[in-house]
Order: C-alpha cells, then sequence, then structure tokens
C-alpha cells in the first residue's frame, strides 16, 4: 500500500467524504453532493477551490481539458 503524503488531511477529508454520503445516500444528482461537499469542508475550516481547470494528458500529450472537483 502506497504512503499517504498527508495521512492526518486524507483521513479527515475521507471522513467528511462518508459523513456527505451517509447523510445524502446515493440518489442525487452530482451537484448536490459537491455543494454538501462544500459545506462540509467549511464546516472543517478545511480550504478548498471549485471546479479548477486542468490539462488532461495521455502519454505526456495534451488531449484536453479537465474540471477538478475541488482542489
Amino acid at each position: 500500500m502506497a504512503e499517504l503524503i498527508y495521512p492526518e488531511l486524507s483521513y479527515k477529508v475521507v471522513g467528511i467524504l462518508f459523513k456527505v454520503h451517509s447523510k445524502l445516500g446515493g440518489e442525487y444528482q452530482e451537484k448536490y453532493y459537491q455543494r454538501a461537499v462544500a459545506l462540509a469542508l467549511k464546516e472543517e475550516n478545511l480550504p478548498f477551490k471549485k471546479e479548477i481547470k486542468v490539462d488532461l494528458t495521455f502519454n505526456s500529450e495534451k488531449i484536453g481539458k479537465y474540471f477538478l472537483d475541488f482542489f
């Protein structure tokens, strides 16, 4: 298993994601989970940016753009 670079932060974020999913369940559109995760991150005072545009590459070649939900 790979070693986590930021284990404490990683566990905190995963905990937030599980909390959101357990409260909402699995039947809603993605945008509602994004909103709930953003609220939960704010409640935990975790800084983040939403919908960051990044280059998508394949074999070191740029093939397009992609949006990360959170960064």
